[in-house]
C-alpha cells in the first residue's frame, strides 16, 4: 500500500507533536513551601557598618501570584551560578570587604 504525501505529512505532524508534549518541561511549583530568612541590618549607605547582624525573621511561605507589598523572590531554574567552595571561615570580613569592593561580584 502507498501512502501519500499529504498522509505522511499528517503522521510526521503527529509524531512531531507527541514528541513535543512529551519532552515539555513542567513548571517548578513552590507555593505553600516555608521559607526561612536571615537580615543582617546596617546603618550607613555603604552597608559597612553592621547593627543587627544575622537575626532571623518570622519563616513566610511561598505564595504563586504576581506579588505584592511583601517579600517578592523570584526564580529562575535557568540561571545558574559559579560554585564557591573551601571559604568557611578562613573568609574574614576583610576579604569579604575588599572582594564586594573590587566589582567582582556585579
Amino acid at each position: 500500500m502507498r501512502r501519500t504525501p499529504h498522509a505522511l505529512r499528517l503522521l510526521l505532524a503527529g509524531v512531531l507533536s507527541a514528541a513535543g508534549f512529551t519532552a515539555a518541561v513542567p513548571p517548578a511549583h513552590a507555593a505553600g513551601e516555608q521559607v526561612t530568612a536571615w537580615l543582617t541590618t546596617t546603618d550607613d549607605a555603604a552597608g559597612r557598618h553592621v547593627t543587627r547582624g544575622l537575626q532571623a525573621q518570622t519563616p513566610f511561605a511561598f505564595q504563586s501570584g504576581t506579588g505584592g507589598g511583601g517579600e517578592n523572590i523570584t526564580v529562575d531554574e535557568n540561571t545558574r551560578y559559579q560554585t564557591f567552595t573551601g571559604g568557611g571561615a578562613s573568609f574574614t570580613d576583610t576579604a569579604a570587604w575588599l572582594m564586594n569592593s573590587s566589582g567582582a561580584l556585579s
